[in-house]
């Protein structure tokens, strides 16, 4: 009979080999960023639960309807649907690779997913602020007004959402049944040599 090993035991193997493996500096490195983290957190937690939520029940909208405003509810489906996005396979594909090209340069990357999602929540959050102030000094300071500017002050995002998610989805349909029925891998395979060294499994010489 075959014995498979304790999960326990092989985990916590696992976890000694990597405190063996990090330096002091690194370890410095690792506490650093998770606390960055846990307090970005906290801090976006406490910004909600003290200046937003408290408007949830005086929220209006637009031309003095009632609204919706925004509970708890929704801010923890919003905070466990970020979560998941960023384990979408982009992220990791990206990280991955990149890790793997600094590990081949002899560095010991271990920051990359940290500076990742940093830097790419950074920028949403940035072309989000700097969009609606921008907006509202152009129609502030130029008195903008006309068909136009009045349809997008009336302009329905979720529509807007639902059709850039919708054209997304169409766009990728067609390039799938482009690869699959066209035959795409097909021909470019037919353009590589049999003798080709990608093929055979193996790398050129330097």
């Amino acid at each position: 009979m075959r014995n498979h090993p304790d999960p326990v035991h092989a985990a916590t193997a696992r976890l000694r080999t990597i405190r063996e493996s990090l330096s002091a500096l690194e370890w410095t490195r690792l506490t650093g960023m998770f606390a960055f983290i846990i307090a970005l957190n906290v801090a976006g937690w406490l910004i909600f639960i003290l200046y937003v939520m408290p408007h949830h029940f005086h929220y209006k909208g637009v031309g003095g309807s009632r609204g919706l405003g925004v509970g708890l509810g929704v801010a923890i489906t919003a905070w466990f649907l970020g979560f998941r996005h960023a384990f979408d396979a982009d992220h990791i594909s990206c990280i991955d690779n990149t890790t793997r090209k600094l590990m081949a340069d002899g560095k010991r990357p271990l920051g990359t997913g940290f500076f990742f999602s940093f830097g790419h929540s950074t920028v949403i959050v940035a072309v989000g602020v700097g969009t609606i102030e921008i907006l509202g000094i152009l129609t502030t300071e130029f008195h903008l007004n006309g068909a136009f500017w009045d349809a997008m002050a009336n302009f329905n995002i979720n529509i807007a959402g639902f059709c850039i998610a919708g054209l997304f989805v169409l766009v990728w349909a067609v390039a799938i049944a482009y690869w699959r029925f066209g035959k795409v891998e097909d021909r470019w395979s037919a353009t590589v040599p049999a003798e080709s060294p990608q093929v055979a499994g193996q790398l050129p010489d330097a």
